[in-house]
């Protein structure tokens, strides 16, 4: 009885500290991703041969290129780099309407393709990034994307030659999307 209790307690803190990020999704979205602490899982992966090779230096080095890209865009904005790795460590929610993804190419390290995943899927999408600084990994995404920030009322435009992505700052969170309808 006490175990059962305790499992029933355990399942209601999980969905309850969850529920939050959640909220954003609409109901008549057709999917949502959960990404649950997607970095701190990094040294698990280190474990896995195959991982263990793609990120140390002694193999293809990956590791080292993203903190070095992750370095240079930290000198560049003068934002800390901790911020955006911290976002990272969170909860990260994908969600979107009308659209089929490719799980064997949703698993990637880069940035921007996932931005091009919101540039693609229009105005039917949005990624969620939770973050005590959303000013902050506001500015540092315009410099690790290469975009220009503009701020336009409540929103921020991440804006290039080809690409606008729009995002709105809300309580801990920053919330990215095709459109403003999106967001």
């Amino acid at each position: 009885m006490k175990i059962s209790l305790s499992m029933l307690a355990f399942l209601l803190i999980s969905c309850v500290s969850l529920s939050f990020i959640t909220d954003f999704v609409p109901e008549d979205y057709d999917f949502f991703i959960l990404f649950r602490s997607f970095y701190t899982h990094l040294e698990d992966l280190k474990n896995v041969p195959l991982f263990d090779f793609i990120l140390k230096k002694e193999g293809l080095g990956l590791e080292f290129t993203v903190n070095s890209v992750l370095t240079d865009t930290e000198e560049k904005t003068g934002v800390s780099k901790d911020i955006f790795l911290d976002s990272l460590s969170k909860n990260i929610l994908l969600s979107a309407k009308g659209v089929t993804l490719n799980f064997d190419t949703m698993l990637s390290l880069d940035v921007n393709y996932y931005l091009e995943i919101l540039k693609n899927i229009g105005t039917s999408s949005f990624l969620v990034l939770e973050t005590d600084h959303p000013l902050g990994l506001s500015k540092f995404i315009a410099g690790l994307t290469e975009t220009k920030l503009v701020e336009d009322g409540e929103f921020f435009i991440f804006q290039d030659d080809s690409i606008s992505i729009f995002a709105k700052h809300v309580d801990n969170f920053l919330v990215l999307g095709g459109s403003k309808l999106a967001v």
